[in-house]
């Protein structure tokens, strides 16, 4: 038995797995309330009026990725006041939290579940998405402004190219 090599046991974080609506939103509530650095959520209209207040009297930077339509621009001008918040749209009803770089709640509650956990990958692939997402997302302003004017914000595109941009001219 001695020569018998057992493979490397990787270390595994803890993930819960939270299936009542009431219990998801306690979690996602706590999860704002704690946070002491920056509170990252990808989130629907729903979600924006339900966790105004909690957001609202965070300590964190508060930084929100959600849809901005006719229907709620109003809720979205009062979370400006006192959070970054953007454009994004996605087929999708999963949401996520984020808080402070190291708890992630990953959620729905059209079907109660969510998916939380402090497992350093995990975070760090969800943060990636995040921040990949909040990368090409519009302002709030830039996606108000586009509702209320009716027509789109014109955009600038930023082109990399391999060889010096001379050269191609």
């Amino acid at each position: 038995l001695n020569s018998v090599t057992l493979p490397k046991r990787h270390e595994v974080g803890e993930f819960t797995i939270f299936r009542a609506k009431r219990i998801i939103h306690k979690k996602i509530d706590e999860l704002i309330a704690k946070a002491g650095k920056t509170v990252v959520l990808a989130i629907n209209s729903s979600d924006l009026r339900r966790l105004f207040y909690t957001a609202r009297s965070s300590k964190a930077e508060i930084k929100v990725l959600c849809p901005i339509t006719k229907e709620n621009k109003n809720v979205v001008k009062q979370w400006m006041k006192f959070s970054d918040i953007r454009h994004y749209e996605t087929e999708t009803q999963v949401k996520i939290a984020i808080a402070d770089g190291s708890d992630v709640c990953v959620f729905q509650t059209n079907a109660p579940m969510a998916l939380c956990s402090g497992d350093g990958q995990f975070v760090a692939l969800l943060k990636g998405f995040a921040f990949s997402a909040w990368a090409n997302a519009p302002s709030a302003e830039e996606r108000i402004a586009e509702i209320e004017k009716g027509e789109p914000v014109k955009k600038t595109e930023v082109i990399k190219v391999d060889e010096d941009i001379f050269e191609s001219i």
